[in-house]
């Protein structure tokens, strides 16, 4: 998991009518940032499985299958926020 998503709409106030004004927020240095930070870990966790895992945009993480040594190496890169189990499911 990277870094959080990025608010989608600012509000704003005008103090004379008292009316909310939705707009999207300015443009934030931080999503090229991400964005870079994405693709280098996109980069890092190719290099260490051999394979380019499925991005999930939305959720700014990637779905990985990794070996313990595997998970130990993306764990001490600053790259990586956090590491989340998969759900399973149950088969009857």
């Amino acid at each position: 998991e990277l870094e959080a998503p990025s608010p989608k709409v600012a509000a704003r106030s005008d103090r004379r009518t008292g009316r909310v004004r939705l707009a999207p927020p300015p443009p934030n240095r931080s999503d090229a940032a991400a964005a870079k930070a994405a693709e280098a870990l996109g980069d890092l966790i190719a290099r260490l499985t051999g394979e380019r895992p499925p991005y999930l945009s939305a959720a700014r993480a990637y779905v990985v299958a990794a070996t313990g040594p595997q998970l130990r190496r993306l764990a001490a890169s600053p790259l990586v926020r956090s590491i989340q189990p998969a759900p399973t499911c149950a088969t009857s």
